[in-house]
Order: structure tokens, then C-alpha cells, then sequence
């Protein structure tokens, strides 16, 4: 019974300390990719806005519009098929425990 308790025990110390470590790792990358993504965007979108301004470029917004929506949707199914999978661990202690650390990991980050 002890052996039993020990087990659990380890079981959930690794998956918080892991989730934790992922969760924290995810959003100091996150705060990088998203910042250079930023500038990335605005560089590109202010020379095309003065041209567009010029005159040079026309854009035709209802076609933008329509990509924009499949490609969200795209990711959102990606996502939410990635997420299913991963429930397969939430049963068990090192899924609970995996979930609670990622949650503060991604807290403290």
C-alpha cells in the first residue's frame, strides 16, 4: 500500500514539474514569436498601406476576409483535434497534475 502511494506520488510530482517546465518554456517563446511577429506584420503592412493610399494597390477585402475565416478555421480544427488527444491523459494523476503545472507554468512565464 505504501508502494502504491510513493508511485502515485511520483507519478504526479513528474507530470507537474513537467508541465510546469513546458508551460513556462511555451511562453517565454510565445512573448518572443509574438514580438517579432508584430514588428514583422508592420513592416510589411505600412509600405502597403501608403501604397494603397497611392493609388498602386487595390485589395479586394471580401476575398482577404474569406481566406482569413478558412485559415482560422483551419487552425481551430488543428487545435481543438491536438487538445482531444491530449485529454486521453486526464485520467490518470500524471494528466491532472501535467494540467495543473502547465496552467501555473504558463502563470509564472
Amino acid at each position: 500500500m505504501n508502494d502504491l502511494f510513493v508511485m502515485l506520488g511520483l507519478e504526479a510530482g513528474a507530470g507537474a514539474l513537467s508541465g510546469f517546465a513546458l508551460g513556462y518554456g511555451l511562453k517565454k517563446i510565445a512573448r518572443i514569436l509574438f514580438t517579432a511577429l508584430s514588428i514583422l506584420v508592420v513592416l510589411f503592412m505600412l509600405p502597403l498601406l501608403w501604397l494603397m493610399n497611392v493609388g498602386v494597390v487595390t485589395v479586394n477585402v471580401p476575398k482577404l476576409l474569406t481566406v482569413l475565416e478558412q485559415n482560422v478555421s483551419w487552425i481551430a480544427t488543428g487545435l481543438s483535434s491536438a487538445l482531444g488527444q491530449w485529454s486521453l491523459l486526464g485520467g490518470s494523476a500524471l494528466g491532472a497534475s501535467f494540467g495543473i503545472g502547465l496552467a501555473l507554468g504558463l502563470k509564472q512565464g
